[in-house]
């Protein structure tokens, strides 16, 4: 089972996979290479299910799981960093990750959302998160753009750390569900179980994609 697939500045692919951590597809599209938890083996993942995946800026791929666990995969020597005991968020499970700007990760969990400088993990202190981050990414600015589960989305800045809710293109039930969030163009894209809209960010609102 495939959660997420991210392209890297090479134009490799990286799968983030339920129990067979990462495959990596080269440029090429000639074959596979396999990242994953060995047990006795420290140089390796923190666990075979990757839940989150985020191609850094410092040439590193971050790489998300159960537990709080959040490795840093040196894309250049294979290295893997274990950030978890700096994030202190056992048990429960990074589901997002996004660029906040200035060598900082946004982190999206079970019952949050924080910012990690690769020292410490400061939360945003806001009832709106408090039911988790499903969708999550970030513009050039470092600003995040998340949707909680059945929450519609709502945009964090990376300095305040203030929480604005969105304007959403479509009402009820179905409207509220983000199925994906993305960046394409500086433009964010927002896909729902009610249809395809765009933020129009002078006005910060969704609206629709006909």
């Amino acid at each position: 089972f495939i959660w997420q697939v991210v392209k890297d500045r090479q134009g490799g692919l990286w799968l983030a996979t339920k129990d067979a951590g990462l495959a990596y597809l080269s440029p090429d599209w000639k074959d596979f290479t396999n990242f994953t938890h060995v047990p006795d083996d420290a140089d390796s993942l923190s666990s075979g299910r990757v839940t989150a995946l985020l191609a850094g800026g410092d040439h590193a791929l971050w790489v998300g799981g159960p537990d709080g666990q959040l490795d840093r995969l040196d894309l250049g020597s294979g290295d893997v960093e274990h950030m978890a005991p700096l994030l202190k968020l056992t048990p429960l499970g990074v589901t997002a990750l996004a660029e906040a700007g200035k060598g900082r990760v946004w982190v999206g969990f079970h019952n949050g959302l924080g910012v990690f400088d690769g020292h410490a993990l400061k939360r945003v202190n806001d009832p709106q998160l408090h039911g988790g981050v499903r969708w999550m990414t970030a513009d050039s600015d470092g600003q995040a753009y998340v949707s909680p589960p059945g929450a519609g989305v709502l945009r964090v800045d990376a300095k305040t750390m203030k929480v604005t809710a969105l304007q959403l293109a479509h009402s009820g039930e179905a409207g509220l569900e983000t199925s994906q969030l993305s960046m394409h163009d500086g433009g964010l894209w927002r896909a729902s179980h009610a249809g395809l809209s765009r933020l129009d960010a002078a006005g910060g609102q969704f609206n629709d994609v006909p």
